[in-house]
């Protein structure tokens, strides 16, 4: 009762310090001074601290791969603001689509630091920092720097999930304003790649998952240099704590001077979602099918409708797979996959079901059988991989198109 009781006056603070969103932002951007003013405003740069904020993951499915963030504290005036890559809204018109195609913008967003600490505590996400360990001169120019993206024509952006999201865009502007170089001691684990990585984000929300192999291609699957790695937040921070700065006279220092934990994890309410997994819903798929087509080749009756309905399936799903070809995502235009959603489907489906009624074996159902060997081939080599559920899936197109050749006598 305690626990539901503290829940739910969390709800309420969370609900009201989002309604005054608007009017922090508007104060603190007053508080939010150029390089210049710093630099003449008798403001001494040492008393300003510049950190990279990683958030961990909660279940939103926006938030299961983290947060990267900046932090510009002013010690002596007390400022304190959280520098956000990570802003988006729903509601813009064709939100969705406009995702599926890499066509996404998101834009810097600005607010105190005490209310971005708020909404993690909310989630039950931590929040830990690392303080870059800029000098004077590097500190104004990323504020320079900051101050210039704050502009309205240049705080939106193309979202790019691997190349330039909020981690990509937090890192770059600190290092490419440092005077020299930043060196990362290390190297990427072989084997490493892009769909690896979001595996091991995302394996306790499988459908998620599924979601994600079915759009990914194989560009997914090949190994990844270091700034590649660097896409997700606990990479970056985990990259970060290896690094050092060689400045422009060969002087050597660490990147990261500090770090600690300025939200500690909580208690996460977990949404449990569809009681079956992927791979589980596949199973059963692939059971019915064969204790159908068993059915269907001891009485001699050709089980028209159960054919309808998976084509139906792969048809709607072909349609996904030739929109991504016309994707801005990158790792998304070339995708096995295609060999199993297929869009011959869409086209010759229909006819293909409606011939083998009559008793007339259409070519659809051979090139389905080719199609699926050719994805189980690709997969086995380690060209791309394929999710188990997809593969289950492919089972259940063969084992149906396999009974066509088998001649099942044709009864409507």
């Amino acid at each position: 009762m305690d626990i539901n009781a503290r829940f739910m006056r969390n709800i309420s603070y969370f609900c009201i310090v989002k309604h005054l969103y608007a009017i922090f932002i508007t104060v603190f951007l007053l508080f939010l001074p150029s390089a210049r003013g710093y630099a003449q405003g008798g403001v001494e740069p040492d008393s300003i601290h510049i950190y990279l904020l990683t958030c961990s993951p909660h279940q939103t499915v926006y938030s299961l791969y983290g947060h990267s963030a900046l932090r510009v504290e002013n010690r002596q005036s007390g400022e304190d603001v959280a520098v956000n890559y990570g802003v988006f809204s729903f509601d813009k018109p064709f939100f969705a689509l406009r995702f599926v195609f890499g066509l996404t913008d998101y834009e810097m967003g600005l607010c105190p630091f005490e209310l971005f600490k708020r909404e993690y505590e909310y989630y039950g996400s931590s929040v830990a920092q690392q303080e870059i360990n800029l000098t004077a001169s590097e500190k104004l120019r990323v504020i320079a720097a900051l101050n210039e993206n704050w502009k309205p024509e240049n705080r939106v952006y193309r979202y790019n999930f691997f190349y330039d999201n909020c981690t990509t865009r937090a890192r770059d502007i600190v290092c490419d304003n440092i005077d020299g170089r930043v060196v990362y001691d290390g190297k990427v684990p072989e084997g490493v790649t892009f769909r690896k990585m979001i595996h091991d984000m995302n394996g306790d929300y499988p459908w998620a998952r599924l979601g994600n192999d079915l759009l990914l291609g194989v560009g997914a699957d090949r190994q990844l240099d270091l700034s590649e790695f660097q896409f997700l937040p606990h990479s970056m921070r985990s990259s970060a704590d290896k690094a050092y700065i060689i400045d422009k006279h060969g002087n050597k220092r660490v990147f990261v001077k500090s770090k600690s934990k300025v939200v500690p994890p909580a208690l996460q309410v977990v949404d449990e979602g569809f009681p079956l997994t992927p791979v589980q819903c596949a199973s059963i798929l692939l059971a019915v099918t064969l204790l159908l087509s068993v059915a269907e080749w001891r009485t001699g009756r050709y089980l028209w409708w159960y054919d309808a309905v998976l084509e139906c399936c792969l048809a709607l799903c072909s349609i996904v797979m030739v929109a991504m070809l016309f994707s801005h995502h990158p790792t998304v235009s070339l995708n096995a996959q295609i060999l199993l959603f297929n869009p011959l489907v869409l086209v010759f489906g229909v006819r293909a079901i409606c011939r083998f009624r009559k008793g007339v074996l259409h070519w659809l159902w051979l090139v389905q059988i080719v199609c699926v060997c050719l994805l189980l081939v690709v997969y086995s080599f380690g060209i791309q991989w394929i999710d188990m559920s997809v593969r289950l899936l492919a089972l259940s197109v063969l084992v149906r198109c396999g009974m066509k050749m088998k001649g099942v006598k044709a009864v409507a």
